[in-house]
């Protein structure tokens, strides 16, 4: 192999050869300047156009292996009828043969245009190559020395949602894998010989639908790639997963933000490996935040559906470890939510008000928090009064900014936390210009690691901040980050929002 370019030496009977060549074409490994060196008893036929066979001299038309076994032995009969006693039998016999193989010559053939064309020979181990041109599969006429093998890697980053309204977030997704790519293909020593690229799926963006995802997958399952990356959501996961298992492919699946602690069961789903913490280590970490910037004291909303409810169990449980104080009893909220039916539970929005609280962790789906905007930005509260955090402010998605009465997040304030195994930002949503920069984010880190996963083949943890120095001195950084970074600039700067001085902490 030179500079990235392919050789392919296939040893085995006709069956063998046949049925490699068959997965090498339809997985499109055979491209321009590809070569392929076939030896064994009649694997050179049907072989691919432009492929070199090895033959034993004399055999090179002979297709059926019973006919080639009869020309083997018919020749050493010959060989020993020279032979005018046992002696001289045995004589010749350990001249021809060495470690009981008989040692033959052999003939070099070139598959053209469906012909074997003898374009060599081999005597004692030296090749001789005659002055007939040879051609290799593409039908090139050499093996290009600074060809870049392709490999390939495969992303379900489409919008669809079959039945629901589309994921218009996931496009950045795709450009963060995009840009990842790039930068890999133009930096990174160990890929030197390799050309990195993507191919696109749309089987599903945060709604599994089993019979379209299983289709959408079947009919494209030769564009998979090396390795695959899920759809966002957990419950896309789990299903891509199943479809993947239901098809019998067995490739390595890639989690981008697939949050459900069950995802990292490794004998369950050994081929799904995640690359972002599960919510249960992650949670741990909203109280160092806390203790970072200064409060004390929090509230929470949660919704009733299992997800919510075990994030609150998780979080509570992380904030009582850390002597952070959860201030309201009325926490938990329905799951489908209307813009009338949430005025039911205004003591739950009015008793955080009353407390003074400074900071609120908000455990919602995305119509969850648009209803929440706008009953707190309709009991009076305004940007600085009360500060919010979502743990997956990415799930906003735009609507919250383009919606009649629910472009109200510019109006109050909203922290989100986006992580990864090797990655964390504070992101301060001021009229939504954070969610490209994380969903880039997200979408770079997965495609490094996913390489990182099959090119290096090396493990990366899942979990990788263990200490908890190690984490606050990040969450310094990122808030820091996350005030000066252009990438957050607006008209009202998030320094002087003066998050740290009203009331309780």
């Amino acid at each position: 192999m030179g500079m990235g370019s392919s050789f392919y030496y296939l040893f085995g009977d006709k069956n063998i050869s046949i049925g490699i060549q068959q997965a090498l074409a339809s997985s499109k490994i055979l491209v321009n300047g590809t070569g392929i060196l076939l030896v064994g008893k009649s694997s050179y036929e049907s072989a691919t156009e432009g492929a070199l066979a090895i033959v034993e001299k004399d055999r090179e038309t002979i297709i059926s292996n019973e006919k080639y076994l009869f020309e083997a032995i018919s020749r050493m009969i010959y060989l020993l009828s020279n032979a005018s006693n046992v002696g001289e039998s045995l004589i010749l016999l350990s001249k021809k043969c060495k470690n009981h193989y008989c040692v033959n010559d052999f003939s070099l053939l070139n598959i053209q245009n469906s012909q074997r064309k003898i374009v060599g020979s081999i005597v004692d181990g030296n090749a001789v190559l005659n002055n007939f041109s040879m051609i290799f599969p593409g039908n090139s006429v050499d093996v290009p020395k600074s060809q870049k093998k392709i490999l390939y890697f495969s992303a379900n980053d489409g919008t669809t949602n079959p039945g629901s309204p589309s994921m218009e977030i996931v496009t950045f997704y795709k450009r963060g894998f995009t840009l990842a790519l790039q930068d890999m293909n133009n930096g990174i020593d160990i890929l030197q010989n390799f050309q990195l690229k993507l191919n696109d799926f749309d089987c599903g963006a945060s709604v599994y639908n089993e019979k379209f995802c299983y289709n959408c997958i079947n009919k494209d399952k030769n564009r998979l790639g090396l390795a695959h990356i899920v759809s966002v959501t957990s419950s896309m996961a789990y299903g891509q997963i199943a479809t993947m298992a239901k098809l019998n492919i067995t490739i390595p699946l890639i989690g981008v933000i697939s949050l459900d602690p069950g995802l990292s069961n490794s004998t369950k789903y050994p081929y799904f490996t995640r690359v972002i913490l599960p919510s249960n280590y992650a949670f741990k970490q909203i109280p160092l935040l806390l203790k970072v910037m200064g409060w004390e004291s929090i509230a929470i909303i949660y919704q009733n559906d299992t997800g919510s409810i075990t994030s609150n169990y998780y979080l509570s449980q992380a904030a009582e470890e850390q002597n952070i104080h959860i201030v309201n009893k009325l926490k938990i909220i329905p799951f489908s939510l209307t813009r009338d039916s949430i005025r039911n539970y205004t003591n739950v929005f009015q008793e955080i008000i009353d407390t003074n609280v400074r900071f609120v962790v908000l455990l919602l789906n995305s119509a969850g928090l648009d209803y929440t905007a706008e009953l707190f930005y309709d009991l009076g509260m305004r940007k600085g009064d009360i500060i919010f955090l979502n743990y997956m402010t990415i799930f906003i998605k735009f609507k919250a900014y383009n919606y009649g009465r629910f472009n109200l997040w510019h109006k109050l304030s909203l922290i989100g936390v986006a992580w990864v195994s090797c990655l964390c930002t504070i992101n301060f949503l001021i009229e939504g210009s954070g969610i490209p920069w994380v969903a880039l984010i997200l979408g770079g880190w997965t495609s490094f690691i996913l390489i990182g996963l099959i090119v290096q083949r090396k493990k990366y943890p899942s979990l990788l901040f263990r200490k908890e120095k190690d984490t606050s001195n990040l969450f310094k950084f990122a808030f820091t980050f996350g005030k000066s970074s252009k990438a957050h600039h607006s008209k009202i700067e998030p320094q002087k929002l003066d998050l740290f001085n009203k009331g309780s902490k």
